[in-house]
């Protein structure tokens, strides 16, 4: 069961005049940086359609690297495959798009179903966080509302983490709260929408989860490239 899984997360605006040289360019990227011995996986997950009434949706692209543990994800930072990929980015990126926002995550629940990884993820991020005052309410109530979605057997894993301090500048569009669940299918994400445990929660978030919560965007990606050790 993965349980501590701290995350860097890039969500990209590709040039899209030139998008196919982008994926090329970030496909070989991420391999350099997957070369880190303490690197579990990493997702390249592609924008798919926005859910709910939020004023804005997921990037086109987001890029999830997830180390085991505190020490293995600081020493990512420090070893020579991160060297290489900014060199990289200094030198390869500049005309291929712009980075949204960037940030690191240390974890806070996971919820995973033993012995099987996925080929291909499906998934549903969200960027939240609390109301002014309502941290507390907020954590209580979400914390209760993705255990629950978890009984929902087409939910292969749901990890929920929460913004470190920003390494270099402030990154205003960085989500406090960042939440993934992960899908065995398209159908089953598709179908998870319509199933009585999810459209059984109505009432609570109506009641309880909207008054706490401040819910930036929720969007579905697919991945384009998986790399998991």
């Amino acid at each position: 069961m993965t349980s501590n899984r701290y995350l860097m997360v890039n969500a990209i605006e590709p040039n899209m005049t030139r998008e196919a040289d982008y994926n090329k360019w970030h496909n070989n990227h991420v391999t350099m940086i997957f070369g880190y011995e303490g690197m579990k996986r990493i997702n390249r997950f592609k924008f798919i359609k926005p859910l709910g009434s939020t004023d804005a949706a997921g990037t086109p692209y987001m890029t999830i690297y997830e180390c085991e543990g505190k020490e293995k994800f600081d020493g990512l930072f420090k070893g020579p495959q991160m060297k290489k990929a900014k060199d990289d980015y200094d030198t390869n990126w500049p005309g291929l798009g712009e980075v949204a926002w960037a940030g690191n995550f240390e974890p806070i629940k996971t919820l995973e179903r033993p012995g099987k990884k996925l080929t291909k993820v499906y998934a549903e991020i969200v960027s939240s966080g609390p109301k002014p005052g309502k941290e507390k309410a907020y954590l209580d109530y979400y914390t209760k509302h993705f255990t629950k979605m978890f009984e929902y057997k087409g939910i292969q894993r749901i990890s929920y983490s929460k913004a470190l301090p920003p390494m270099f500048k402030p990154e205003p569009k960085c989500p406090v709260y960042l939440t993934i669940y992960e899908f065995v299918s398209k159908e089953a994400m598709e179908a998870f929408y319509a199933d009585p445990i999810f459209t059984s929660g109505g009432d609570e978030w109506e009641k309880v989860g909207k008054p706490a919560t401040d819910l930036k965007w929720c969007a579905e990606y697919e991945t384009i490239k998986t790399l998991e050790r």
